[in-house]
């Protein structure tokens, strides 16, 4: 993530529409392409992240361990989880250009067609860049992982020959498939594939952490836990998504 700016719910974010022109001199002396540099601003919305509790003052004093770390830990793990499926539902929605080959996911040539058709429109469509992620939701990472070829073997061993295409475990969300790093995450959509180049999707996020406040009328304590957070889908001809 990178750092949100400061100041105000919505900030802009230039973004460049319609590029400079560069071309050959026609002959020595003759005037250059004159092009117009045209940058549009984007405007991004921060969202606000939170959640409190309140614990009793002789449940504070009297647990062993402490209860305030076992709370501020588990709101730390939640936040984290609300806010990469906030993050998660914004790429998949915001990848809108599709490629179908077929709706058999354990079908390693519709994989191999949809892979290397998606890497030539990104490279075609989004000024030369190429593809360098595999975005999954879990039942497509387990399809992968369940890849063969025609005499049964792993497609994506982790312990594989010099020709492998990739390394895919059980015990790593982390790997490799097709060329392409696999990013598997449970908050996103079943059945999502989507190959991209992540520079094409911005988080920004500001964690603020915790804040307590003691309430005496009760003895008891309140502690929220709270952060901001924006996305941008700067650049959607970045990624493509698969119609498995």
């Amino acid at each position: 993530a990178r750092a949100l700016p400061a100041g105000g719910q919505v900030f802009i974010r230039p973004k460049v529409t319609t590029h400079t022109s560069i071309s050959e001199q026609a002959t020595q002396n003759t005037a250059l392409d004159d092009g117009t540099l045209v940058v549009d601003d984007i405007q991004v919305t921060k969202k606000v992240f939170g959640g409190f509790t309140t614990l009793s003052e002789p449940v504070i004093d009297w647990t062993q361990p402490e209860v305030i770390g076992v709370v501020l830990d588990d709101m730390a793990r939640i936040y984290a989880n609300a806010t990469d499926n906030y993050a998660a539902d914004r790429l998949v929605s915001g990848a809108t250009e599709t490629n179908a080959f077929g709706n058999d996911a354990t079908d390693p040539a519709q994989w191999a067609a949809f892979i290397s058709t998606a890497a030539q429109d990104i490279l075609t469509n989004s000024n030369g860049n190429l593809p360098t992620h595999l975005f999954v939701s879990p039942n497509m990472w387990g399809y992968l992982i369940g890849l063969v070829d025609t005499a049964g073997r792993p497609l994506f061993p982790s312990l594989g020959p010099m020709n492998a295409y990739g390394d895919l475990q059980v015990n790593e969300a982390a790997g490799m498939a097709f060329g392409l790093r696999v990013v598997v995450d449970r908050n996103f959509a079943t059945d999502t594939v989507i190959v991209g180049d992540p520079s094409g999707f911005e988080i920004y996020e500001q964690q603020k952490g915790a804040i307590a406040v003691d309430v005496p009328s009760t003895l008891s304590r309140t502690i929220a836990f709270r952060g901001y957070l924006a996305t941008l889908m700067i650049d959607p001809q970045k990624f493509v998504k698969a119609t498995f």
